[in-house]
Order: structure tokens, then sequence, then C-alpha cells
């Protein structure tokens, strides 16, 4: 390669930022639909309390409501917590421990996953546009995330790379690379 950057670069990630999002993500992913379905099996009972009591006050009504939520939301957490634990509290660390964001010559390579790595290395032709996001749970957490599009992926339009240390850095130093590597052979 001959341009101002090295032949191989590894980006930094922040592993402790990003595990704590994809586990704050996967608690709120596992409890939101159980709270949901709860909350429908919740207004079946309410329904029915409500029935079966005779001259009920409006003050009675909603002091049953709340409780009714909060028992709801209690049983929600609880199952949804459970589930968290089951399923993705280790993934969430093997899949932080596992990232990695490499320049390799004229390939960009992603090793990603938590039980099944992929090491994918995608050729600088390849790769249309760098983008960096910010959402609200992103930006609770301080992060962003950075993404490209790879041409030729039809079901898959573009890559995301979350827990950069300064992912606007890293779009600027890919674009650079890339316009230099892209058709170097």
């Amino acid at each position: 390669m001959k341009d101002r950057f090295p032949t191989e670069i590894e980006f930094d990630i922040d592993r402790r930022q990003l595990l704590r999002y994809w586990r704050v993500q996967s608690f709120i992913g596992c409890c939101v639909p159980i709270i949901l379905l709860f909350a429908f099996i919740g207004i079946g009972f309410y329904k029915i309390h409500l029935d079966s009591i005779q001259d009920i006050g409006i003050v009675s009504i909603v002091v049953w409501l709340v409780l009714y939520i909060v028992a709801v939301i209690l049983a929600g957490l609880i199952v949804g917590g459970i589930i968290y634990l089951a399923l993705c509290h280790m993934p969430s660390r093997r899949a932080a421990a596992n990232l990695r964001l490499l320049v390799e010559g004229p390939f960009l390579r992603i090793v990603s996953g938590a039980f099944y790595v992929t090491d994918r290395r995608i050729h600088f032709r390849a790769i249309s546009d760098y983008s960096t996001h910010e959402g609200p749970l992103l930006k609770k957490f301080g992060m962003k995330s950075l993404s490209f599009r790879v041409i030729g992926s039809g079901q898959n339009p573009s890559e995301h790379i979350v827990g950069l240390v300064d992912p606007d850095d890293v779009r600027d130093q890919l674009c650079e690379i890339d316009a230099a590597r892209e058709n170097a052979e």
C-alpha cells in the first residue's frame, strides 16, 4: 500500500460500554413483550374482578387499576429478567469480547458474534458509503454506531458496528483509506 496509513489497523472498541449497552438493550427486549402479554392477561382479570364486586366506587376502580398495573409490570420484569438471564446475559459478554474492526490492506475485516463468530472481509471496492448513527439508548451510553453499505448485499443492506471508541474519527479514517485503496491491487 502506498498511502500514509499502515497496512493493518485495528480500531479500538469500548467493550465495557458496549457490554452495558447490549445488556440493557437485551433486558428491554426481553421484558417489554412479556409486560405487554401480561397486560392483556391482566385486563381480563381486572374485568372479572370488577364484575365480581357490587357497588364499587370510582376510587376503588382506580386503586384496583393501579394495583393490577403494578402487578403486571412486576410480573413482566421478573419473567423477562429470567428470560434475559437464560438467553442474553452471557452471549452479550461473548459478543462484546469477540467484536473487532480491522483494516487489512485493501480489505475491511469485521469479527462479530457470540456463539457463532463471523469473520468477514470486505474489499473497499464493495463499500459505497459510511455513516454514524445515534439513537436514544446509544446516546444514554454516550455511544454511536458506525454503518456502511456493502454493494450486492440485498438482504442485509448495511453493516452496523456499535462500540467504537471514536466512531466519527473511524468513519473519517475509513473514508480516506477507502479512497486510497479502493482501486489498489
